[in-house]
């Protein structure tokens, strides 16, 4: 992986950069949120020893090896076996996601075995198996890249369209809203837009979602929602990422990563920025934090 120059360090200048070029959704999102958070995550590429929702996030890790698995072989049981080698924390450091363990990862497993045998019954979406977690960066008007990784690609309806899985405790409505306006939706349907042509649907959310009461118990079900966009949406897409882009290169050349304050009561680097001193905030980082550089290619460190 190819990164980006770092000429003028300056802020923890002793530490190095991990910056990808190819920009995908998960760090262009934390750098909408906070530059400095951008900087400690992926510019130096620290990541929490464990996060707070840690359990969420291997729960929908193993989901999406489930799912990668059952597209790959059809068969349920090698899908189990990959997934069950996964780990999920428990007892969850949030005690609402307490039901998130490898029994309710059987249950998903059923849910979605399901879902997968009615689609084959049906045979109205195709799979197509070269677009299995399929690694996709394309090339902006002003020279830079932004990837993504596909779970799937499928046919429907005479037309290509990913495929992309995601676990919730969303309903269905607070889900789609979320996602209308999310850039994962739009950029994905730009980068297949840009590889594939007028050839491209959209976008197919396929979400497991999950709820659990103390009467009812844990229950899980499948819904699917789609998005478009219009070639005017993409365009608008696009300048905003070139602009943005723009914002990225000048910190990078001052090295200067502006602090949004607002957002601080649920970062997991608050501790950091609290820190009195630059040194102190160094071994801050050191001590509270692994470096894993990130790399959206590898699907273990995903999950959602």
């Amino acid at each position: 992986m190819k990164f980006f120059d770092h000429p003028n360090k300056w802020f923890m200048a002793k530490f190095d950069r991990h910056e990808p070029i190819i920009q995908d959704h998960t760090g262009m999102n934390i750098a909408k949120t906070c530059k400095r958070k951008y900087f400690y995550r992926i510019v130096l590429g620290f990541t929490p020893r464990q996060e707070k929702y840690q359990t969420v996030f291997d729960f929908g890790t193993a989901y999406h090896k489930l799912k990668e698995v059952l597209r790959r072989t059809g068969n349920i049981g090698e899908a189990i076996q990959a997934a069950s080698r996964l780990p999920i924390l428990s007892p969850s450091p949030v005690k609402k996601f307490h039901y998130l363990t490898k029994a309710a990862l059987m249950k998903a497993a059923h849910v979605a075995n399901e879902q997968w045998e009615k689609d084959q019954e049906q045979k109205k979406i195709k799979l197509i198996p070269d677009m299995i977690e399929q690694p996709l960066n394309v090339q902006l008007p002003d020279g830079s890249f932004v990837g993504g990784r596909l779970d799937a690609g499928v046919e429907w309806m005479g037309q290509i369209w990913d495929e992309d899985d995601k676990t919730s405790s969303k309903d269905e409505e607070g889900f789609a809203s979320q996602k209308a306006v999310d850039d994962q939706t739009t950029r994905y349907i730009y980068m297949l837009t840009k590889l594939h042509g007028d050839d491209i649907g959209g976008i197919i959310f396929n979400v497991l979602h999950h709820n659990y009461t103390e009467k009812n118990g844990l229950k899980m079900w499948l819904n699917k929602v789609t998005f478009q966009r219009t070639d005017r949406q993409l365009k608008e897409w696009e300048r905003e990422q070139i602009h943005f882009n723009k914002e990225l290169a000048l910190a990078r050349e001052s090295d200067i990563w502006v602090k949004e304050e607002h957002n601080c009561a649920w970062c997991p680097f608050m501790w950091v920025c609290k820190q009195s001193n630059e040194a102190a905030q160094m071994a801050k980082l050191e001590s509270d934090f692994k470096l894993q550089p990130w790399d959206f290619e590898k699907v273990e460190q995903g999950g959602e």
